[in-house]
């Protein structure tokens, strides 16, 4: 029986890692962290482990100790940010990761989408602002609302809102930056696209689909 660590278990992306390893005929044990002890509750797991953020140096030790305690032979990263980190430190945990180097995996949304038009994929028209003052002529640019306010990185529509108009873009972005949890650069505009919403998940392994 494979012995599967899924880190981040309790995010969307982890639950439903974890309930497509329960959809198959083959049978694992799967030990799961998350640093929210009720969203640890979500996913089917056989032992539950919340863990520190992934910024804090207990995060690996606490990885580390979990492999060779449950014997795992895999660890599945969910969140990009948690992955990045078991990356920096893949050669030092005792069980695969399949992860690429650290500099390959993009946290930046802003970095996916050059990449993204760079090889002729179409993507969202996107703005970027420097200050406040940037804040009109970006929103302007896109014609009429309503437009997307994101923040570059974070998961889970980190300090997103689909704003109708630059007054409401305005205000979004101006609260969290006088919170001080965030600066203007960390954000960008992108074009609303109307319809359903659609996500997509794909398995590559060495560059291949």
């Amino acid at each position: 029986m494979e012995r599967i660590l899924v880190t981040g278990a309790g995010g969307i992306g982890g639950v439903n890692f974890v309930r497509a390893l329960r959809a198959s005929k083959e049978e694992f044990f799967i030990a799961g962290t998350d640093f929210n002890r009720h969203y640890l509750q979500f996913p089917a797991l056989d032992v539950r482990i919340n863990s520190p953020r992934h910024s804090d140096p207990n995060f690996i030790k606490l990885i580390k100790e979990t492999v060779v305690k449950n014997k795992i032979s895999f660890v599945h990263p969910s969140p990009t940010s948690e992955a990045q980190v078991i990356s920096q430190n893949k050669k030092s945990i005792n069980a695969k990761t399949l992860l690429p180097e650290p500099e390959i995996i993009a946290q930046d949304k802003l970095v996916v989408q050059k990449k993204l038009s760079e090889n002729n994929i179409s993507v969202a028209k996107t703005k970027t602002i420097g200050s406040s003052s940037d804040i009109d002529e970006a929103f302007g640019s896109f014609g009429k609302g309503p437009v997307w306010i994101r923040a570059k990185k974070g998961a889970g529509g980190n300090l997103s809102l689909l704003c109708d108009n630059v007054e409401e873009a305005k205000n979004w972005i101006n609260l969290w930056v006088e919170k001080k949890k965030a600066n203007f650069d960390d954000f960008m505009l992108q074009q609303y696209l109307v319809g359903k919403n659609l996500a997509w998940d794909s398995f590559w392994y060495e560059g291949k689909l």
